[in-house]
């Protein structure tokens, strides 16, 4: 499924959100383009992105894994993609997904960078364009 950019819009602490239903926002993160697209298409809402403080629940990903990454709004999420290709002039497939999570619950500002990371799991949605 493919959220889109043109209805149920809302402003939040003067940005921009997507409102999916009464009580879940779209904010964004970061991932492998045509692993994400093939997973979202596989595991619908069972595909998640590991939040800090759930990595116990997987064997496969160490305890101090700080939490996938967060962005308040898609610019942040191109901005981070940029600094990835200035860093070592790769993007590594790179592309912009949503999650379906709370800014304010679900994240906290990462000790990495000027993103924040991600708390709790949270449903990866493909974002229309």
């Amino acid at each position: 499924m493919v959220y889109t950019r043109c209805n149920n819009i809302l402003e939040y602490r003067g940005y921009w959100y997507y409102n999916i239903s009464q009580s879940h926002l779209v904010i964004y993160t970061l991932g492998h383009g045509k692993s994400y697209r093939h997973r979202i298409e596989t595991y619908g809402a069972d595909f998640r992105k590991v939040g800090r403080n759930e990595v116990h629940k997987y064997e496969h990903i160490p305890d101090n894994y700080p939490g996938g990454y967060a962005f308040l709004t898609e610019a942040d999420a191109l901005k981070r993609i940029e600094e990835t290709i200035a860093e070592d002039g790769h993007n590594h497939g790179l592309e912009v997904f949503g999650l379906i999570a709370d800014w304010d619950k679900d994240t906290v500002k990462s000790e990495h960078g000027w993103w924040h990371a991600l708390l709790n799991d949270s449903q990866i949605v493909s974002i229309g364009g």
